[in-house]
């Protein structure tokens, strides 16, 4: 993995309640994740809330002024800084992951964008908890973090548990569908040799470039018979009605 949740495990367990914010930078909106976190008896953390804001377009849209970046992020920081109190953002980490639509560029273009976006974070209060805190998540990373989420809505093993021991039923397998990417994850099925013992086996995959908005980009260039290095707002297509107007952004429509 090249995401580690070491930070995440190791908050500072002196206090009863701490906080987590998390950015999740998608190709067609950022939403950011105020997670409330309380300590419990055996010294583990308990999550007892959380609150999500959420600013279109997404952070692809300012390819030509990655500079700008710090400006549409902003609101989201400061609807962020309301529900954490003040004394606790210097201990509170924050990061951000963008996904498919930063994917998609070139390393520049898109580091040009997040170095922009590091500066804001840098000057928020808030803590960068370890090195890259402000990155492209990778997209079989993204993956595993969709069936790390599917194990903890549905209440079965999640980190610090034992794999080992959680009961085997059936195979727990998610489709995400982004606006840029899909991914596939699905557990493992085969019984774990002894050696092996508290390793979990799963599939993830991303499929770049087959979400909903890119999809429907390469149908309509398709249907249209141009080529994605052609520049129009003409095109067609026979899903859509007649006289049907599509809005343009970027590489994506809406």
């Amino acid at each position: 993995m090249s995401v580690s949740l070491d930070w995440l495990l190791s908050l500072n367990g002196e206090n009863v309640v701490s906080y987590v914010v998390i950015f999740d930078a998608g190709s067609t909106g950022s939403r950011a994740r105020v997670y409330t976190l309380r300590s419990n008896a055996s010294g583990g953390r308990l999550l007892v809330n959380e609150k999500a804001f959420s600013v279109e377009p997404g952070l692809s849209e300012f390819v030509s002024l990655p500079n700008e970046s710090a400006e549409y992020l902003q609101p989201l920081l400061d609807r962020v800084k309301k529900c954490i109190p003040p004394k606790k953002w210097a201990e509170t980490p924050i990061i951000l992951r963008a996904t498919a639509g930063l994917r998609l560029l070139p390393n520049e273009t898109a580091s040009a964008i997040l170095e922009s976006v590091a500066g804001v974070f840098n000057k928020s209060g808030f803590r960068l908890p370890v090195q890259g805190a402000v990155s492209i998540l990778d997209g079989t990373d993204e993956g595993f973090f969709a069936w790390l989420s599917l194990q903890f809505l549905r209440g079965g093993s999640c980190l610090g548990k034992d794999l080992s021991t959680a009961p085997k039923t059936t195979s727990q397998a998610i489709f995400d569908l982004g606006g840029a990417s899909f991914q596939l994850s699905n557990e493992g099925v085969h019984s774990l040799p002894s050696a092996y013992e508290g390793t979990q086996f799963f599939f993830a995959h991303s499929y770049l470039g087959l979400g909903l908005m890119t999809a429907m980009h390469s149908m309509l260039l398709r249907s249209s018979n141009l080529s994605a290095a052609e520049s129009t707002r003409h095109l067609q297509s026979p899903c859509f009605p007649a006289n049907t107007t599509v809005r343009e952004f970027n590489a994506f429509f809406l």
